[in-house]
Order: structure tokens, then C-alpha cells, then sequence
């Protein structure tokens, strides 16, 4: 088995939906979760890991089955790129957008975010986010980057 992205600086493995919402609540910023398949045996089955290096955080998250996110207005930047599988992402009240490991979503601060990371490969839908403070806000929708 390969090794996870950022393996050596876990932050969380949950199996149950509070505490996997107080992990990545804890690692992000204040949010919602809510499974959106029946569990399985392993619950949630959240593996986070994360690193933060002053102002930026860059964390990959894998979940046992699809989750929906949902956060508070964001004060920061943030990133989210499907490493594998898809998600789907929309900020504020705009267009959900789908993410692909070719397509990453880019959130502006001032705007809550809705995240459906699905399963793919094995039913795991693995995410790595980067969030980062500027003084120098850019005013937008979020954008979708295709490599």
C-alpha cells in the first residue's frame, strides 16, 4: 500500500462524524458535516493529516465514504484539490463546480464553502487543501485551475 500524503504528521483518524467534524473543524476553520452514505463498519473512517508552517496549512483528508462539508464564512484563501475521485465545490450561493485530480477549487475569503467529496479508487475521496492569510484580498468567485 502506498504511503498517504503527509503521513508523517497525522492530526486525526475518527471513526465517528463529531469527531471527525471536531478534527477537521479544528485543523480548518469553524463547519458542518454530514455523512452521505449510510456508514460502514468503520464509521466515518476520517484519516486527516497536517502540517502548518506559520499562516499556511496544507493537509490531506480521506474519508471511508462520501461526506458533505459545510463551513463558516472563510477569513483565509483556500485550495481543494481531489487527489483521487471528484468532488464537487461551491462557494457562498454560487454554481457548484466539480473538482477533479486535474481541477482544484480556489475559495476567496468572505464566502462559507460547500464541499461533496465522493468516493473513488477503493471509495475514499482524498483532499489536499492549502489555506494562507494575504493583505492583499483578490474579490471573485471561486475559480476552478485545470492542469
Amino acid at each position: 500500500m502506498a504511503a498517504e500524503p503527509l503521513d508523517r504528521f497525522p492530526a486525526a483518524h475518527a471513526t465517528d462524524c463529531d469527531e471527525a467534524q471536531a478534527a477537521m473543524a479544528a485543523t480548518f476553520l469553524p463547519l458542518r458535516m454530514r455523512m452521505l452514505d449510510r456508514p460502514g463498519p468503520d464509521g466515518v473512517d476520517l484519516r486527516l493529516n497536517a502540517l502548518r508552517v506559520g499562516d499556511v496549512t496544507v493537509a490531506y483528508a480521506r474519508f471511508g465514504g462520501a461526506v458533505e462539508v459545510a463551513t463558516v464564512e472563510a477569513e483565509n484563501y483556500h485550495v481543494d484539490l481531489p487527489i483521487s475521485g471528484s468532488a464537487r465545490f461551491r462557494a457562498g450561493r454560487l454554481e457548484r463546480v466539480e473538482g477533479t485530480p486535474r481541477r482544484a477549487a480556489v475559495f476567496m475569503p468572505g464566502e462559507s464553502a460547500g464541499i461533496d467529496w465522493r468516493g473513488g479508487c477503493g471509495n475514499s475521496s482524498p483532499i489536499s487543501s492549502t489555506e494562507r492569510k494575504t493583505s492583499a484580498p483578490i474579490d471573485g468567485p471561486p475559480m476552478v485551475a485545470t492542469s
